[in-house]
């Protein structure tokens, strides 16, 4: 890993804390940061971007520096936070939006983090380039706005891993996190059933508030009554000695009719579920906070769920300790591939994926004696795919040699190769 800050790169590197998260249940707006002591004389200011990237110059944080302390004369402590830090000292007017645009809503948010750095520093998901935001917004700061806007479109924040911060939608589209890249055990934890989920959801209509009337008023002095309705959502897989409890979204005023059932029934994919996981796995930026997961729990049991945030470690490779939310168990089956060359068998695999996943496998090479010669097999087809039955699925790959190299000669015969090239006496084939 190494750090830039002024257009200096820094590699010696030690402490590097970085736990990035996303919350997809609406609560708060994560400020993400990292910490880390450079070993330098350099002395630089706050203020100032720091970028996190890895040795493969892939991009893991853009962020400001908070604070920057020489521990010692040879070393100097960073920490840098995500710009939505600066969207918590700017307030912004009380509002009525009708059918806004939500990228002009977010204009107002990053007003700040524009004026500090002369760039727009956020980016709206093109699945919500349509999306239109109903309602009232009292005097909040920027932070708060953006909360609630996120939250009714469904979405959600992630201030790392590109050079914006990100709106993104909550997306039901499942990556699988290997076996070999899975640390052994993924700790499992059930909490308590929710039975429900329950949310306000307003009008607004503009006139003069009799004694009785709920009423908001925006920074142009216009009055607007209040009008509540309440919706709930239960929870079908609740045994019936659970006790009650009940998750209930009161206030939240760009909540009303139009989308109050689906920010319900995006509450609902999280809450109803009662399983939590956290696991340690190998993650050099492919499994990041908001995406839903595939995992491995046990050799032959698997869940699906969503990445709530990731604790990275770094060495040779990067490793994250993820915290899942909204889990569930997934019915899974074996895949068997078998590789043989005519009759005999070469070597075996089994996988284990979900029911339905589509997969797609590349096909090794393999490196076997046989009978005095050292072969190199290789595939007949590159690939082994399809769609995981419930009954498991069963592949056979078939191979022919590419090299044959008779042991008691040294005489190296080439029979079916693509490519072929010889450097330092060691032969490299395609």
């Amino acid at each position: 890993m190494k750090i830039i800050i002024g257009g200096a790169t820094y590699t010696r590197l030690k402490a590097l804390s970085f736990p990035p998260s996303a919350d997809l249940v609406g609560q708060s707006v994560p400020i993400d940061a990292f910490s880390v002591d450079i070993i330098t004389k350099d002395d630089v200011s706050i203020g100032q971007m720091a970028e996190l990237w890895d040795d493969l110059d892939r991009l893991w944080a853009r962020y400001w520096i908070v604070s920057a302390d020489r521990l010692n004369s040879e070393t100097l402590q960073v920490k840098a936070e995500s710009l939505l830090t600066l969207l918590d000292r700017q307030k912004l007017n009380a509002v009525m939006y009708d059918a806004e645009p939500v990228a002009d809503a977010l204009v107002d948010c990053f007003a700040n983090t524009g004026a500090a750095l002369g760039v727009y520093e956020y980016e709206l998901d093109s699945r919500f380039f349509t999306a239109t935001i109903t309602g009232f917004c009292p005097e909040q700061t920027a932070r708060a706005r953006l909360l609630w806007i996120v939250f009714a479109i469904g979405g959600y924040v992630l201030s790392s891993f590109h050079e914006k911060i990100r709106i993104l939608p909550i997306d039901s589209a499942e990556t699988l996190i290997p076996m070999d890249k899975t640390y052994w055990r993924p700790q499992v934890t059930n909490s308590d059933y929710v039975t429900a989920v329950k949310a306000k959801y307003y009008t607004f209509s503009e006139g003069a508030p009799q004694t009785t009337d709920k009423w908001v008023q925006d920074a142009d002095g216009t009055t607007y009554i209040v009008t509540e309705s309440e919706m709930s959502l239960s929870n079908p897989a609740v045994p019936l000695e659970a006790p009650e409890n009940i998750i209930s979204i009161d206030g939240v005023y760009l909540l009303n009719s139009e989308n109050v059932s689906d920010v319900l029934s995006h509450l609902s994919t999280l809450y109803f579920k009662r399983m939590s996981v956290e696991m340690d796995v190998i993650d050099n930026a492919e499994f990041l906070p908001g995406d839903r997961v595939l995992a491995y729990t046990g050799q032959d049991s698997m869940i699906a769920g969503y990445i709530e945030s990731a604790d990275f470690a770094f060495g040779h490779q990067a490793k994250a300790r993820l915290k899942l939310i909204g889990a569930e168990s997934v019915e899974a089956a074996n895949l068997t591939v078998v590789y043989l060359r005519g009759g005999d068998q070469l070597d075996r695999a089994e996988y284990l994926f979900p029911l339905g996943y589509v997969y797609t496998l590349p096909n090794p090479y393999f490196d076997q004696v046989w009978d005095a010669h050292r072969y190199v097999f290789r595939p007949t087809t590159e690939a082994v795919s399809g769609t995981m039955a419930a009954s498991g699925n069963a592949e056979t790959v078939q191979y022919t040699e590419a090299l044959d190299l008779t042991l008691s000669t040294r005489e190296l015969e080439i029979i079916s190769v693509d490519e072929l090239s010889v450097e330092d006496g060691v032969v490299s084939i395609g």
